[in-house]
């Protein structure tokens, strides 16, 4: 197998210093107090900046999903969109639940574990079971007639199908429950479909705090409903799926987001250091990729390859 990877970094240059300034790939202050009074859902904001750094120029609108360690399955959603060369938060961190064994790494994810696909994905298209829903996202109706097909023997596996599927298992889209009331395709093995790599991963309702989904993203319907309103495909949004970095709270500090950041995020061009970092991974060159500059180690950096989004035969 070879690894198609959406990016490679080793380590994400997050160096915190004096101010935030505006520069390109940088991260700026929001309003202060904009989060105020609302728990963050364990995704804390400066933390979630640093993923922010090696995204490609033309994405204009990044959602971070920073996880509980596996097979957590709590997590926390940021929104940030890029405005005069800066990265900024849009929404309060949103609470979230992942798949019910956790974060699966770069990689292994397999239809039927359990797991969350960790990496960075383009956000596809919106779904839902109204015939018009505000958003700026394309946006497909679900009826009584469509299905995603989940068996990796069919030819149609990772599909969206509208009549019965050629497929011994499958899902409807349009359930009796709320979780697809509302939702948005991750466009996770779908260039190329890799039978067995899993498959509908989505972004949608959730049943609670407290319940995981089957390998999905999920939140508040009124989180769902928020970020279709702010989502627009012009801007190239992708989702960043990844565990959260245990050493980071502590190396820069503790407490919820309180709305400004505490310090400098510049990212540190290093597309050579990429080159390697695939060539140690054995990773074939993505023809589409999403993630850009990567860095040297900073107080919040990863020091893990980040990210790797699927495997390829």
């Amino acid at each position: 197998m070879k690894a198609r990877a959406l990016a490679a970094a080793g380590g994400l240059a997050c160096l915190l210093g004096a101010g935030c300034a505006a520069i390109p790939g940088s991260v700026a202050p929001a309003s202060a107090g904009r989060d105020s009074g609302r728990e963050p859902g364990r995704a804390w904001i400066p933390e979630a900046a640093c993923r922010l750094q090696a995204l490609e120029p033309h994405v204009g609108q990044a959602l971070v999903v920073l996880a509980e360690p596996a097979p957590g399955f709590r997590a926390g959603l940021s929104s940030w969109e890029r405005r005069g060369g800066a990265w900024r938060a849009v929404f309060p961190s949103m609470p979230a639940v992942i798949g019910r064994n956790g974060l699966a790494p770069a990689g292994t994810k397999a239809e039927g574990d359990g797991r969350t696909p960790s990496g960075v994905y383009r956000l596809g298209t919106a779904f839902g079971d109204e015939a018009v829903v505000p958003t700026n996202l394309a946006y497909r109706q679900a009826t009584e007639n469509d299905f995603w097909v989940d068996d990796p023997q069919s030819p149609q596996y990772n599909q969206w199908v509208s009549g019965i599927p050629q497929a011994r298992s499958f899902e409807r889209m349009k359930r009796d429950d709320d979780f697809y009331r509302l939702g948005i395709v991750i466009d996770y093995n779908t260039a190329p479909v890799v039978p067995g790599k899993g498959s509908a991963i989505f972004l949608h309702v959730w049943a609670g705090p407290d319940v995981p989904t089957s390998g999905c993203v999920a939140l508040a319907r009124e989180d769902v409903i928020r970020l279709l309103g702010w989502l627009d495909r012009a801007q190239h949004p992708v989702i960043v799926l990844e565990p959260r970095i245990p050493h980071a709270r502590a190396a820069v500090g503790a407490g919820p987001w309180t709305g400004a950041l505490p310090g400098r995020l510049d990212g540190v061009s290093a597309r050579g250091g990429a080159r390697d970092a695939h060539k140690r991974a054995g990773l074939a060159r993505s023809s589409h990729r999403v993630m850009g500059n990567s860095g040297q180690h900073g107080a919040c950096a990863n020091p893990e390859v980040m990210a790797v989004s699927e495997e390829i035969e």
